[in-house]
């Protein structure tokens, strides 16, 4: 299997002393850098066509990236820090690339790649680290934080999980357990000790191709379902205080399972379930210097987009459809409605997560890359007998927005 650009660039080793020391300004810089990326994007558009000899360019821009940055660069660089020196994004981003049904994510990714910073890096910058774990290390594994970020309404940050265990080995992912049988739900920590839960994306653990299990969670603290007034109050005050937050995730177990067998009970079959108990706990440095909360109120056939707030990497827009959902016959249930989130060519930005913020309103995330006009679409739940459970479907409303 031929490597991903971010393989090559942590291979690349350059000999300094065999060219010339240029220092080049910021500005310099981030031009020369452009000019790298979209060579790496031509590089890929390449490679989907087929042609060859792609993997060659590939290693001389990986050289170019370190040549152009330097050694200082790219110590100060998170973003290219973590292309040059961390594979975790890298696996994933492979991983994604061969599984249809994680096609999508690859952009996601990506984008949480451009930003994300060390774990174990920040957690050193601070004078007291006593009680933050980055790193569980025992006989059957050693299972590490990576990368992590926030943007001020959601954290993201990669987990790694190594094993010389012959049936961990065997699983085709891993997941990690606060009890057995229910995914460990990572929390947000608050200064009185309570730690309001916000919501959270879990898949598991997926096999790298070495072996390495490797996954990127997400925990939202943007619903007001899951938190009082106060308490969102309390977590952006110590956010502009602190200029992080604290992850919590308690962990009792892991388990290696395959995704194409059942066990007797219709589960997915486990290679093996390891007992314990574990604790993560680390800082997260937030960066919501380009936060933008944005007004909406359009409304089309009961549904009203109330507002949009947007970040450097992801989008959170809110719809209250209470207008919609009482109006009869309709016998409406809370969360009856799918939300889509469009370009003005009509494809989907990438969904990240959602939330219910309160009775017939909620808020869905998708991953944003600054575009000015979006359609936000919504679908209701069709009455299909032969599908089982809900299927959206049917076209509700389908309202433009300008985001300034």
């Amino acid at each position: 299997m031929e490597k991903t650009i971010y393989e090559l660039l942590n291979e690349v080793q350059v000999d300094f002393t065999e060219y010339e020391q240029i220092e080049l300004s910021s500005e310099e810089k981030d031009r020369y850098k452009q000019k790298i990326l979209m060579e790496v994007k031509t590089m890929k558009e390449n490679e989907k066509k087929g042609k060859k000899r792609i993997w060659k360019k590939a290693t001389a821009i990986a050289a170019a990236c370190v040549l152009v940055i330097g050694a200082a660069g790219i110590a100060a660089n998170p973003v290219l820090a973590k292309q040059i020196a961390s594979t975790v994004f890298g696996k994933l981003i492979n991983i994604s690339r061969e599984d249809k049904c994680m096609v999508s994510q690859e952009k996601v990714y990506e984008k949480i790649a451009e930003h994300a910073v060390d774990a174990e890096a920040e957690m050193e910058k601070l004078q007291d680290t006593d009680g933050y774990v980055t790193k569980i290390e025992e006989k059957d594994f050693t299972l590490s934080v990576s990368d992590v970020y926030s943007d001020g309404n959601s954290v993201f940050y990669t987990i790694s999980l190594e094993t010389e265990n012959e049936d961990l080995k065997r699983a085709d992912t891993v997941l990690l357990y606060e009890q057995r049988g229910q995914a460990g739900c990572p929390w947000i920590e608050m200064k009185d000790g309570m730690l309001p839960f916000g919501g959270a994306t879990y898949s598991g653990l997926k096999k790298s191709e070495d072996g390495t299990f490797v996954g990127m969670n997400q925990v939202s603290f943007y619903g007001s379902s899951f938190h009082t007034e106060s308490a969102k109050k309390e977590l952006q005050s110590m956010i502009e205080k602190e200029g992080r937050v604290v992850v919590n995730w308690d962990i009792h177990g892991v388990t290696g399972i395959f995704l194409d067998q059942e066990d007797e009970r219709g589960n997915f079959a486990e290679t093996t379930f390891i007992k314990g108990e574990w604790n993560l706990r680390f800082p997260v440095p937030v960066d919501n210097s380009e936060n933008q909360e944005i007004e909406i109120n359009k409304e089309e056939n009961g549904i009203l987009v109330k507002s949009a707030t947007k970040s450097k990497t992801a989008l959170i827009v809110s719809v209250d459809y209470s207008t919609y959902a009482t109006k009869p016959p309709y016998d409406f249930e809370i969360g009856d409605i799918c939300i889509i989130v469009k370009d003005m060519e009509g494809n989907s930005l990438e969904w990240l997560s959602s939330s219910d913020n309160g009775l017939f309103t909620e808020s869905i995330e998708v991953l944003y890359d600054g575009q000015k006009d979006l359609v936000v679409e919504v679908l209701g739940p069709s009455e299909d007998p032969t599908f089982e459970g809900r299927n959206y479907n049917v076209p509700i409303a389908e309202i433009p927005i300008q985001l300034q």
